[in-house]
């Protein structure tokens, strides 16, 4: 039951670094063609 609950806790926190990585790199991109 633990090593279900931590990897489901690992594989959310990661999910949310991907998403955090996606929106920083949409912003990038708007930034460019503000520029």
């Amino acid at each position: 039951m633990n090593e279900i609950h931590t990897r489901l806790k690992l594989f959310r926190e990661k999910f949310t670094r991907n998403n955090n990585l996606e929106r920083v790199i949409k912003g990038t991109k708007n930034l460019q063609t503000l520029l």
